[in-house]
């Protein structure tokens, strides 16, 4: 059994950049970058493993991360959208199990989450929109390779992008 409680408290801290910017009628992106820091006030222990240090930085937290959108109207009722989201490494907790021999504290690589969708929209009646859009997520494949299996696999060791890549389609009416 694994019990959580409250700390002795944290301190997070940071900014956030962002800009937009309008290339022409057809073409704009925004994007933006955060940048923060987030810290125990006192070391946590984390681990009953006595050699496994306590930590003062908390887990599951980058230092960066950012996103990137990116729209092109190609014709009047067709477009297309790029957009993306960066999470920059952060430390997450791999309790002993079928993955690891012991508890250790992992820091993850740097994921780029990038999708690509068109989409075109037919006008059905005066206020009836039909839009039919296919697409591309998480296009580079990037996610987690070191999943834990087995029963004594370690569940809450998961990070980085939701799903690999996939396909996408869908319709939407508006109204």
């Amino acid at each position: 059994m694994l019990e959580r409680y409250n700390g002795s408290g944290a301190t997070v801290m940071g900014m956030t950049v962002e800009a937009k910017a309008y290339f022409s009628s057809h073409f704009d992106m925004q994007c933006g970058v955060t940048l923060q820091r987030s810290r125990y006030k006192e070391p946590e222990v984390w681990s009953d493993d006595p050699d496994i240090a306590p930590a003062k930085k908390l887990f599951r937290t980058p230092d960066v991360y950012g996103y990137i959108t990116a729209n092109y109207q190609i014709t009047r009722h067709l477009r297309a959208i790029l957009s993306g989201t960066l999470t920059g490494p952060m430390t997450v907790q791999h309790l002993a199990g079928s993955g690891t021999p012991v508890d250790e504290a992992v820091r993850t690589p740097t994921f780029f989450d990038a999708s690509l969708k068109v989409a075109y929209n037919f006008k059905l009646f005066n206020r009836v929109t039909l839009d039919i859009n296919a697409g591309v997520d998480n296009l580079f494949n990037s996610y987690q390779r070191d999943f834990d299996t087995g029963y004594l696999r370690d569940s809450g060791y998961i990070y980085g992008p939701a799903a690999p890549r996939s396909l996408t389609c869908g319709v939407t009416v508006s109204i």
